[in-house]
């Protein structure tokens, strides 16, 4: 019996690891997407960002440090667009920020959202 807890225990936790890197691939996979869009023409800079932001947000839910990258780059961009500094500067920058943050993201530890074991049984706000 206790070989089987553990079995699935072990089964359990390797699911939770290949969700995250599926997500991942899929994040990837629809970034690749959208960018080649914006490189034939189909969408604006600002479109591909727009839709990057809204994806991240339903894949990753919130994060104070994606939401300001994704604000200050439609800023950065839409300024681009209105002639205020060149458009492969303002997409340089774009990329850096987003490399960086996508670096410390994949760097930081997983944490569940909830810690059943820690959690005391007159608590109901999960």
């Amino acid at each position: 019996m206790r070989i089987l807890l553990i079995v699935l225990t072990l089964l359990a936790l390797g699911a939770c690891a290949s969700t995250s890197e599926r997500s991942t691939q899929s994040w990837n996979n629809y970034r690749t997407q959208v960018l080649a869009e914006r490189d034939a023409g189909k969408i604006t800079p600002v479109e591909a960002q727009e839709l990057l932001r809204a994806k991240y947000h339903a894949m990753y839910g919130n994060n104070p440090k994606m939401d300001g990258y994704f604000a200050y780059s439609v800023n950065l961009l839409r300024s681009a667009e209105a002639g205020k500094l060149p458009m492969s500067e303002a997409e340089a920058i774009v990329s850096a920020r987003e490399q960086e943050l996508m670096a410390q993201r994949e760097s930081e530890p997983v944490v569940s959202a909830v810690y059943w074991d820690r959690q005391q049984p007159t608590d109901t706000s999960y």
